[in-house]
């Protein structure tokens, strides 16, 4: 929530100030969230799976601790309670997943897309549905219709509207469907 606020008075001058909280605009709310989907951390229930914790790589769980000499550490057999440093505490905004996404690339066969040069001109990661990425590597077919319609339309005096029929041609580009379907 952020805090707006708006001064009232003559000309201008603020004898009476109104403020109150209201909503970001949506396409701040839009670019945080997709900010903070870019940077999410794997997470994994905890042991006793009350709580979510940051994921740990095999890597550093994997292997017998060992000494300078290269023997078996000795481990004292005094249990602890298992800290929660730093490393592995989730704040409140971060924003965590359980289970890597599924593959949705089957799902986009025959699913309508923009060539690259289309979608250069538009801005930021939404919206540049591309045919290299939402086809998923499968390639596109374009497709080219026509249609006739109403165009340069006037008001004819008393009760009529008389039109033109003109012709339009529209590119459909569209993903192949995959191999053996």
């Amino acid at each position: 929530m952020t805090v707006a606020c708006k001064c009232h008075g003559v000309s201008g001058s603020c004898v009476l100030k109104t403020c109150w909280r209201q909503l970001p605009q949506f396409r701040a709310v839009g670019a945080r969230l997709l900010a903070r989907y870019d940077t999410a951390w794997p997470t994994a229930f905890s042991r006793h799976g009350t709580t979510l914790v940051r994921h740990r790589p095999d890597s550093v769980l994997a292997g017998p601790a060992r000494d300078g000499d290269g023997g078996p550490r000795r481990r004292r057999r005094r249990r602890k309670r298992q800290r929660d440093d730093g490393r592995r505490r989730i704040s409140k905004d971060q924003l965590v997943y359980v289970a890597q996404s599924l593959d949705y690339c089957p799902s986009t066969d025959g699913r309508r897309c923009l060539r690259r040069s289309a979608v250069s001109s538009q801005t930021g990661r939404l919206g540049q549905a591309d045919c290299e990425s939402l086809c998923c590597g499968r390639g596109y077919n374009e497709y080219h219709s026509t249609t006739s319609v109403r165009c340069r339309c006037k008001f004819v005096w008393c009760c009529r509207v008389a039109c033109d029929v003109c012709r339009r041609t529209e590119n459909h580009i569209v993903c192949k469907f995959r191999q053996g379907e």
